[in-house]
């Protein structure tokens, strides 16, 4: 498949199959103009009111969602980051479809790695070498310098574990949308993104086995078989 000459600029639904064991692959490509604006949420500390998403259902950070929502409806595409490596895709993006965050590109690290900050690093910086931008970004404090040395200007970082130099601390997402509606923020001005996620009729894990009702925000990717039993976390 030779993706640079048959895809447009926008999100498209793709689906891989290996034609020996029919096993399958839902996934989406964003081909992307120079130019192109993102914000982008840490999964780990940002998203989450505790440090993991394994093991347990973690609480999601009051007002987040809607600070999400809030960038998506402006126009821009959203990017969720971890440093988890990308055997983790299902639970954290079923986890996101869960508690109703708007679609966005799940970024994860390759694979095991000894300096996953680094690793975010090299991710974002890989973007902005090819022309993308990055409006807004938030994270942990952790967070902050993985921002900084990937070429995210202070004013444009937000830190809401604590205070931290370098980056806007918020206190709390209520009182940061707050901000963002009175217009605090002059970058925050709404953008027409080229990358709109299609609408598609293909089946997808949520649908297939009713682990939620809503399911128009976040599509993750689907499994193997349809009929094995999966859980959630």
């Amino acid at each position: 498949l030779q993706l640079k000459k048959r895809l447009s600029v926008g999100i498209h639904y793709v689906k891989l199959i290996v034609h020996g064991d029919h096993s399958f692959l839902d996934l989406y490509v964003a081909v992307a103009p120079v130019g192109e604006q993102f914000v982008v949420f840490s999964v780990d500390g940002s998203l989450t009111a505790s440090v993991s998403v394994t093991g347990r259902d973690p609480r999601v950070r009051p007002g987040v969602v809607d600070v999400v929502r809030y960038w998506h409806d402006l126009g821009y595409t959203i990017i969720y980051i971890t440093a988890r490596p990308d055997m983790q895709h299902k639970v954290v993006a079923l986890w996101l479809a869960l508690h109703n965050f708007p679609h966005g590109l799940l970024i994860f690290t390759p694979s095991f790695s000894t300096d996953p900050l680094r690793q975010k690093v090299l991710h974002l910086k890989n973007y902005l070498e090819m022309g993308l931008f990055i409006t807004a970004a938030y994270g942990s404090s952790k967070d902050v310098s993985v921002y900084s040395s990937a070429g995210v200007k202070p004013n444009r970082i937000f830190s809401v574990t604590g205070g931290k130099r370098g980056c806007t601390n918020i206190n709390c997402y209520a009182s940061h949308l707050k901000d963002l509606n009175e217009g605090l923020y002059d970058f925050a001005k709404p953008f027409d993104s080229s990358l709109i996620f299609p609408q598609t009729n293909s089946s997808n894990i949520l649908n297939r086995r009713n682990l939620i009702r809503r399911t128009n925000s976040f599509n993750p990717r689907s499994g193997r078989q349809l009929s094995e039993k999966s859980r959630l976390l």
